[in-house]
């Protein structure tokens, strides 16, 4: 089967390494700040006020096209769980990441020797019609508001994997939750039984 993953906070740990940059460059403490402003939707607004929007999405920036990607540690059992599935699968890496974003992401790639098939930068466009034409037969996101143009009728099926910033997300019930990439490997098993 082919599987497309998502890159940051899927298969790559961007808000710890965000976290990090912050603090080093600003004194901002960027961790812990949801338990700190309980009830707060917007936490960027906070983020703004503390150390102003320019600054903070000059941070992003640097993170996004830089070799701080590289930085950037693995989640939690995705190098292994993907570096097997590469094994029987062939991985495709879809991210929302601009073109020009995109030698980091390879390095990173490189530097944990995930094997990859494919690989589609969207320029922040929807990843649903990539989904298609790479012949996706599941896509693992992050990001619940990604997965939600994937409806019941499109072929991909949409995972999303738990972090934090989905913790409250609405799920369709077409979508398959996981809370880890052990999970994932799982739910691929599966999949594959089905066919």
């Amino acid at each position: 089967m082919r599987l497309g993953i998502d890159f940051d906070n899927t298969l790559a740990d961007f808000v710890t390494l965000l976290q990090r940059i912050t603090l080093e460059r600003t004194g901002f403490e960027l961790r812990g700040l949801r338990e700190r402003h309980p009830g707060v939707v917007d936490l960027e607004s906070i983020i703004h006020a503390a150390i102003g929007k320019e600054r903070f999405e000059s941070l992003m920036t640097e993170i996004h096209e830089t070799d701080l990607t590289v930085e950037m540690p693995p989640q939690p059992g995705a190098v292994e769980t993907a570096r097997r599935l590469a094994t029987q699968h062939e991985l495709v890496i879809v991210t929302a990441r601009g073109d020009h974003e995109s030698a980091a992401v390879h390095r990173w790639l490189e530097r944990h020797g995930i094997p990859i098939v494919g690989y589609v930068a969207t320029n922040r466009a929807p990843k649903a019609p990539h989904a298609i034409d790479h012949g996706l037969a599941v896509h693992l996101d992050d990001t619940a508001s990604v997965l939600e143009a994937f409806d019941e009728a499109h072929p991909t099926v949409p995972a999303l994997i738990a972090h934090p910033m989905n913790a409250k997300a609405t799920r369709a019930a077409h979508w398959r939750s996981v809370e880890d990439w052990l999970a994932f490997e799982r739910l691929v098993q599966s999949l594959e039984q089905e066919r």
